[in-house]
């Protein structure tokens, strides 16, 4: 059965079909040649046959011509009788005759002609018959009649020749019109069998190519082209559904781009709103709405545990509300869990609001169905986000505090250093006043401590005024640089030279100790170089280009300084170098060519201390 079923393959093979065609016009062609062979090979000896039947003509005539002649040449006769009979009884003209058959009227013709020779004429030419005038007229007057027979039998003989080589050019005829019919319709079955399909398949193939997957192949033979054909169909029915199947996924793939884009828009908006709000509080009544509106679940909530507070804060998309929680209960937000949700117990979600070991509280959701996983993904940022912005205000409100207890360190100290040493001075000098005056001193003596109270007080008015300026400046200001053009402003205003702040300062962290120090020390440098330097212009610049140090230098054009090695009085300048030794740093105050005086800072910031010791 296999074996039957496989020869019937073959035969529908193009290329058995193709070689069966190949091999019937071979076999044409074959014949055909084989035939023109065999006829052609048959016409050997027509043309000697009729040369020979025709030379038989002629040598009657000439046997005629020596009979005629009134002294018969008997040697010349006899020669001539010879040759015809030999030419009669030749070889190539008998087999000839012989080869074409009993049937032939050749073979008729040529037996007459020998019989009417051999009984009738050749006895009229022996030698004693052609002696008698009435045997020679007797075979004069039958030679005519002889070459007619003759020319009957040439003529026969020639029409077996024509006959052969009309058949020849039949045969050839033939096969030629069966080569060119077998050819033809060889092409016209090619044509249906192999360029119709073979075209159906190349414009499927086109069609396919410019992205129309509908496009079939229609030719649908049991041949190689079938096959081929129905393996595209089938192709082209895969590529369809994986096409369709692409088109989903990738509708998914924009569906969940999009869900992704829109939920990293939300958390961006939402971490924008958090760190940007001082109190994020405010925020959250908004990021629950939205979170609503973006997403399949219901019935948002968030409770936030308030440290140092007995009320936990539960904010819903429409209010925000405190209750109570009892003192023994850890997790305050236990009370504020959902009530409202289906009674199917995995409705209800909840996403702590944890950082590190602290719990700051949870968010609350309730959904109908399974949530997804960009939902969850999304619901988890929201928590982490609102937990770091909860942790940054907790750390923002410790900072501050530090802060607020720095500051009033600071003043503490500043007050301590100038103003309560100032006055504990002022203190031994009214004690030296009263003992003068209660033992009667001299009017010298009295004048001297007056003159020092009076200086002191001054002194203390004065250092408490910038005191109160310094503090006013560092405290109010929004840092060093806003509290140095401040100060430019200010001397601006009051002084008869022009100040130029020249601020390159990195974002070095200057403690509030530094600040203070730096400010104070250029107010007394401008302060000295208002009242002593008689300038007209006074640079002030501030940078980090030494190595982590920072160089502050207060420059004027003015008359210079004179040489304070070894003077006493100089108490600002006192001032700025124990200010300078406060925060590790050194002052030096020279006189600058060609005019002009030049205080210079140098210190170390603690900042860099720091970082060089984490590093």
């Amino acid at each position: 059965m296999l074996k039957d079923e496989t020869v019937e393959n073959n035969k529908r093979s193009i290329i058995f079909r193709a070689a069966l065609i190949l091999f019937g016009v071979s076999m044409l062609t074959f014949f055909s040649w084989l035939g023109s062979v065999i006829i052609t090979e048959s016409t050997d000896g027509d043309a000697a046959a009729i040369n020979i039947a025709g030379s038989l003509r002629m040598q009657a005539y000439r046997i005629a011509t020596v009979v005629a002649q009134p002294d018969t040449d008997v040697l010349q006769l006899k020669a001539e009788t010879d040759m015809f009979q030999v030419r009669l009884n030749d070889p190539i003209l008998s087999q000839y005759i012989r080869f074409s058959g009993k049937q032939h009227p050749i073979y008729t013709s040529y037996h007459d002609i020998s019989s009417v020779w051999g009984n009738e004429l050749k006895p009229l030419l022996e030698l004693r018959a052609i002696l008698n005038p009435n045997m020679k007229r007797q075979y004069l007057t039958r030679v005519n009649d002889f070459v007619n027979n003759i020319d009957q039998m040439v003529l026969l003989i020639q029409q077996k020749a024509e006959a052969k080589v009309t058949l020849l050019r039949t045969v050839s005829g033939i096969s030629m019109f069966l080569v060119v019919l077998v050819m033809v319709l060889a092409i016209y079955g090619l044509r249906l069998t192999v360029v119709s399909p073979l075209n159906d398949l190349v414009l499927a193939a086109n069609k396919i190519r410019k992205g129309e997957l509908s496009a079939r192949v229609t030719y649908n033979g049991d041949d190689e082209l079938g096959l081929l054909g129905d393996s595209f169909n089938q192709m082209a029915e895969e590529l369809s559904v994986l096409y369709v199947n692409l088109e989903h996924r990738v509708t998914e793939k924009t569906q969940k781009l999009l869900q992704a884009n829109d939920s990293l828009a939300l958390v961006y908006d939402i971490s924008q709103r958090l760190n940007y709000e001082q109190y994020p509080e405010k925020q959250f009544t908004d990021i629950l709405e939205r979170l609503e509106s973006a997403t399949s679940l219901t019935n948002f909530r968030l409770c936030i545990n308030q440290a140092n507070i007995k009320k936990s804060l539960l904010v819903t998309n429409t209010e925000q509300i405190h209750i109570e929680n009892d003192n023994k209960n850890q997790d305050n937000c236990k009370t504020c869990e959902i009530k409202n949700c289906n009674k199917s117990a995995k409705n209800a979600l909840k996403f702590p609001i944890r950082d590190n070991d602290t719990l700051y509280g949870a968010l609350y959701a309730c959904t109908d169905s399974q949530i997804e996983k960009w939902e969850h993904q999304l619901l988890e940022t929201v928590a982490e986000s609102i937990s770091t912005r909860l942790r940054l205000s907790q750390f923002e409100r410790d900072r501050r505090r530090v802060a607020l207890m720095e500051e009033r360190a600071l003043i503490a100290r500043e007050l301590h250093d100038s103003l309560a040493q100032a006055l504990s001075y002022q203190k031994i000098q009214v004690a030296i006043f009263q003992e003068l005056w209660r033992n009667n001193g001299s009017p010298e003596q009295i004048e001297v401590v007056i003159e020092d109270l009076k200086n002191g007080l001054n002194t203390a008015y004065r250092q408490l005024r910038e005191l109160l300026t310094t503090f006013r400046l560092t405290i109010d200001g929004a840092g060093l640089e806003s509290a140095l053009k401040n100060t430019v402003i200010e001397f601006n205003n009051k002084a008869q030279f022009v100040i130029k702040l020249d601020y390159s300062l990195s974002n070095w962290r200057l403690s509030p100790s530094e600040e203070v120090s730096i400010i104070q020390i250029v107010r007394e440098a401008l302060s000295n170089a208002m009242h002593h330097s008689e300038a007209k212009k006074v640079c002030i610049s501030i940078s980090d280009k030494r190595h982590n140090k920072i160089v502050v230098q207060v420059h004027d054009n003015g008359i210079g300084i004179e040489d304070i090695t070894n003077k006493a009085g100089h108490y600002g300048l006192s001032i700025m170098q124990e200010r300078a030794e406060s925060i590790h740093g050194d002052i030096n105050i020279s006189r600058v060519s060609p005019t002009g005086t030049c205080v210079e800072l140098i210190f170390t910031p603690a900042s860099s201390k720091e970082f060089t010791n984490a590093s």
